[in-house]
């Protein structure tokens, strides 16, 4: 793409490069992509944990609503599959964090805050990996009922 065209493509701000206005509109990218697929990554597990773990207490009494959760638990696990929201939410954050770390070295904040910017991308880090896969949230929210 030409300079010219990215510049209307991104619409870049007062004294702003095209390159920098990429940038931007990257970086506004991959936080509302994190932050959906966060939402999404939540609310497919609250679903499926959630009918799992009411299934064994509702398939004798009514088998129309174990049918209906046992349904749910199939289509959230399958958009779980497809959409894969963890590794979304994931890459998203990252990218969003090593753009701002670009843009924090560019501005020259980097050097005196590098110390808490470590520890940010550290927690974040962790919180990331220790995200749910969808069968060991099925599985956890089946084994609780028999642990009663």
């Amino acid at each position: 793409m030409q300079s010219t065209q990215l510049m209307r493509l991104f619409s870049p701000q007062p004294g702003e490069s095209a390159a920098e206005a990429l940038i931007r509109h990257k970086l506004n990218e991959y936080v509302r992509g994190a932050k959906v697929n966060r939402a999404l990554y939540y609310a497919l597990r609250l679903l499926a944990g959630v009918s799992a773990a009411l299934l064994p207490f509702v398939i004798s009494s009514y088998p129309a609503i174990a049918t209906g959760l046992s349904i749910c638990v199939v289509v959230v696990t399958v958009i779980d599959l497809i959409f894969n929201p963890k590794d979304r939410w994931k890459l998203y954050s990252q990218g969003s964090d090593l753009l701002t770390i670009f843009l924090l070295k560019k501005t020259g904040d980097y050097k005196a805050y590098k110390e808490a910017i470590d520890v940010l991308l550290k927690t974040e880090n962790i919180k990331l990996d220790r995200l749910v896969d969808m069968k060991e949230q099925i599985d956890s929210a089946q084994e609780r009922p028999s642990q009663q």
